[in-house]
């Protein structure tokens, strides 16, 4: 008589690795020029809702994008404009000062 492998008796298998990236093996399955252009305007416009950039996170910015104004404004880092912003205030006069606060 042999051993039966049921369910009840199986070996545990170990997870597999939650970072562990998707296997793309079909042309279907693999990301296009256009895919990747529209992800990266995705996640230019998120980061821009947080406060960030796709620059912050050292991405790429998209490759067809309509004009400079647009390139513009998906790589401003309000994060470093907040820093610059804090470092040239410490800089004014008191007279500059009060006119900035007024």
């Amino acid at each position: 008589m042999g051993y039966e492998l049921t369910e009840a008796n199986q070996p545990a298998l170990p997870a597999p690795p939650l970072s562990a990236p998707p296997v793309l093996n079909t042309p279907e399955q693999q990301l296009t020029p256009a895919v990747y252009n529209a992800l990266l305007i995705d996640l230019a416009r998120r980061f821009e809702g947080a406060g960030s950039s796709l620059a912050a996170h050292a991405l790429p910015l998209p490759v067809d994008v309509a004009n400079e104004l647009e390139r513009e404004r998906l790589r401003y880092s309000v994060a470093q404009a907040t820093a610059e912003h804090d470092t040239n205030i410490a800089l004014l006069s008191a007279e500059q000062r009060t006119v900035y606060d007024t």
